[in-house]
């Protein structure tokens, strides 16, 4: 675990770039996924302290219910195709 940052060691990057004049940026996940304040969540029974990308998750539902829909308009025009060959055989 060399790389994991502590809270400490996480207190003390901020308090440099607050005092460095950066106080009011922004803080990311990655390039694109902002850390939301209802994202951090602390655990002290586990000693833990977690952060949550619940901006990811909020994508990754929203990815999910579209391709429901998808796949609902696929199987209401293979059931309409399947009825209008149905409706020709029994011409």
């Amino acid at each position: 675990m060399d790389n994991q940052i502590t809270v400490s060691r996480l207190l003390n990057i901020l308090d440099k770039l607050s005092m460095d004049g950066f106080g009011d940026m922004p803080i990311f996940l990655g390039e694109k996924y902002p850390l939301l304040e209802d994202s951090i969540s602390i655990s002290q029974y586990e000693n833990k302290f977690r952060i949550r990308n619940r901006y990811y998750d909020e994508k990754m539902t929203e990815a999910i219910r579209k391709a429901v829909y998808g796949l609902d308009s696929v199987c209401r025009t293979y059931i309409t195709d399947c009825y209008a060959a149905g409706e020709k055989i029994g011409e």
